[in-house]
């Protein structure tokens, strides 16, 4: 997997999905957010394989930290009735795949983050 092009295609299908949020009437409230971390997702793993190891790990930390947000704008969404949970499932699975892509490039000792995905609760 090129993480680079990966993380591209991520920010594209985040902006799509925003687009897609905004046409809704209900218009959902965090959507600039939602956009804002997914742009910074795609923007911080751009050209991540030709950079040296430290700025890799710094990149790759700040685009796994955006990913985390993307997902949490997500549950938020399908949560509050914007988004149906098939709606949000292939962006969702999108940062995962990501997520554990990126976070295979750091080393054990430089590992702050888990390759896990985020625990989401379950819909009451």
């Amino acid at each position: 997997m090129d993480r680079s092009i990966a993380a591209f295609d991520y920010a594209i299908r985040v902006a799509e999905l925003v687009r897609y949020l905004r046409e809704l009437p209900e218009h959902f409230p965090l959507s600039a957010e939602l956009l804002a971390a997914g742009v910074r997702a795609g923007m911080a793993a751009r050209d991540i394989d030709s950079l040296g190891l430290d700025s890799e790990a710094v990149r790759v930390r700040e685009s796994i930290t955006a990913i985390d947000e993307v997902t949490y704008y997500l549950d938020m969404a399908v949560h509050s009735g914007y988004l149906t949970e098939l709606e949000g499932s292939g962006i969702r699975q999108m940062g995962v795949d990501l997520r554990t892509a990126l976070a295979a490039s750091l080393t054990p000792d430089r590992l702050e983050y888990s390759t896990a995905p985020i625990h989401r609760r379950s819909k009451s």
